[in-house]
């Protein structure tokens, strides 16, 4: 039976070794993460089966929605075994489930049921790590190529560190249109708290000056390392910056069998950054209800 707990009844250690068993886990889904993007976070658990499901659950003026966390691009179904479409669909008609609002990502490998009302899927990009450099880089794209060695020319220096200032000034400053400051603010908790649990890397790319062009934050767990919180300066962006701290981190990693995680992106610009370096596709489904078809959360 599933039944549905609320966040003072859930044990966070008890939750993360749970997770550790878990085939298809990802980083989003650790407690103490999942307390800074969604302190009020439910469960679904179904113990004799042995399958559950975090509940990115929010109250406003006393009306509980469910919707998908900031800088959390894939939750749903975990257990010891991968679920199958009908366990996925027994946890998404669960009563707890039945709100106001709900907006929900699942992870790639939670199978539904073409049937399932407000199912819609994005695409992810992932690059498996399990060859050496010169085997991973011989499938980058032109483009990909072309601005690595731009940026070789320029000189440009890729180190790993520990600083957030540097990458968080650069967000702000290159922000899209319509991002909060208090976006910015739970960005620089979760570099923080990730970092200080060994659960995350910064690394920049820095002109022959030392000003710095491009950062990116890796969230990471045992199986994956999330390209999470990133941006390049102008600058940045005319030498190549990005590409080739890309190109150095994955020449860091080859072999090791990590997943490189894009996270994907509907952007077509973005999109071909990430299929650049050879990532494939890998599609994961979003339900998106509402009982008001005027209220919605985001868009398709």
């Amino acid at each position: 039976m599933i039944r549905h707990l609320v966040h003072d009844y859930i044990d966070g250690a008890w939750w993360d070794q749970q997770l550790a068993m878990a085939p298809n886990r990802v980083p989003y889904a650790r407690a103490w993460y999942l307390n800074l993007v969604c302190p009020g976070w439910g469960i679904l658990l179904d113990e004799s089966r042995g399958y559950f499901m975090p509940v990115p659950e929010k109250h406003t003026l006393g009306i509980r929605r469910i919707l998908q966390p900031p800088y959390c691009q894939q939750l749903g179904i975990f257990g010891q075994q991968i679920p199958d479409s009908f366990v996925c669909d027994e946890f998404l008609s669960h009563c707890s489930l039945r709100v106001i609002q709900l907006h929900i990502a699942l992870n790639a490998s939670n199978q539904l049921s073409e049937r399932t009302k407000g199912l819609y899927y994005r695409p992810d990009n992932i690059l498996l790590l399990d060859k050496p450099y010169s085997e991973l880089s011989s499938d980058f794209d032109e483009n990909t190529h072309r601005n690595i060695r731009k940026a070789r020319k320029a000189g440009l220096e890729i180190t790993k560190g520990s600083e957030l200032g540097s990458l968080l000034q650069l967000k702000w400053k290159t922000r899209p249109s319509g991002m909060q400051e208090k976006l910015l603010q739970l960005a620089g908790k979760i570099m923080h708290q990730a970092l200080e649990r060994n659960e995350g890397e910064i690394w920049y790319a820095f002109a022959p000056d030392k000003e710095p062009l491009a950062g990116c934050f890796f969230l990471k767990d045992d199986l994956r390392s999330v390209y999470l919180i990133s941006a390049s300066s102008p600058k940045g962006k005319e030498t190549g910056a990005m590409f080739l701290l890309v190109s150095r981190f994955i020449e860091t990693y080859a072999g090791t069998g990590r997943i490189l995680d894009f996270e994907g992106s509907t952007v077509p610009g973005i999109a071909r950054f990430f299929k650049g370096f050879g990532a494939a596709t890998v599609d994961y489904p979003l339900v998106s209800r509402c009982l008001f078809g005027w209220l919605t959360y985001g868009q398709k």
